[in-house]
């Protein structure tokens, strides 16, 4: 979905960051896009591992132009009434968001910026039965959106509802 919003925005190159291996659909999106002129770099990494990030994304830069926009979408569900969570269960959902969030904004803060947008979820703000650690995190999110705006760049966060089929 990103990346046809960004084709069909202009974009012409595109960084596609991953934990692990895309699935049949991304790497089909890819290889159309490829074939109308954009560049897609899929690099393997994982944003909760600042070190890592700023590697890959200045072997990147060296490549392309320099990155201008985010589209920060990386999110694990692992539910459970807070009773049943252990630290384990809380740090996963955190990690990708929060750090994962932090370490984009660090490593990218010499860019400037036209967007940060951020994947959010509704559950931040209303709440939902089981999701205590998703809902910390997702609230992390919106919050450092608005940190964002406060010291002049351009974070957004999405709340989404739930996902049709999912």
């Amino acid at each position: 979905v990103y990346l046809k919003y960004l084709v069909d925005a202009g974009a012409k190159n595109i960084v596609l960051l991953c934990r692990k291996n895309c699935g049949p659909a991304v790497r089909e999106a890819i290889e159309l896009y490829k074939e109308k002129g954009v560049t897609v770099e899929v690099v393997f990494a994982d944003v909760c591992n600042k070190e890592m990030l700023a590697e890959k994304l200045a072997k990147v830069q060296q490549k392309l132009p320099v990155i201008k926009g985010v589209i920060h979408a990386a999110g694990i569900i692992k539910d459970g009434m807070i009773e049943d969570l252990d630290w384990d269960a809380f740090e996963s959902v955190l990690l990708p968001k929060v750090a994962g969030s932090m370490n984009l904004v660090s490593v990218l803060k010499e860019n400037a910026l036209d967007f940060f947008i951020m994947i959010s979820s509704i559950t931040s703000i209303l709440g939902n039965i089981g999701q205590s650690n998703y809902a910390a995190a997702n609230y992390f999110m919106n919050s450092l959106a608005a940190y964002l705006w406060q010291n002049n760049i351009p974070g957004y966060v999405f709340c989404w509802g739930p996902w049709a089929g999912k």
